[in-house]
């Protein structure tokens, strides 16, 4: 079965540890052969970072405790793939 990501996953982390504000989400995976970023998606923001070049994605998204950002993968030939939901 082809994954966008595989053994993808994140940490949310806030200064007050308040699970329902605002804090960050660090997404973290092994991305396709021909995955060329990871694109993650949350209400406060937006982030495309590239995929390295042994395969590590990983980005960092201000995020609330209370929602999981939306995480895809964008191809090298112009598609996007759904990962996901996080689960944190």
């Amino acid at each position: 079965m082809h994954q966008p990501l595989q053994r993808y996953g994140a940490r949310f982390r806030s200064e007050s540890a308040d699970r329902d504000g605002a804090g960050w989400f660090a997404v973290i995976g092994r991305a396709a052969h021909d995955a060329e970023s990871v694109r993650v998606v949350s209400t406060l923001e937006e982030r495309v970072a590239p995929i390295g070049a042994d395969g590590l994605a990983f980005a960092v998204v201000r995020a609330t405790g209370g929602e999981k950002p939306q995480v895809s993968v964008n191809t090298r030939d112009g598609r996007r793939v759904l990962a996901g939901p996080l689960v944190a």
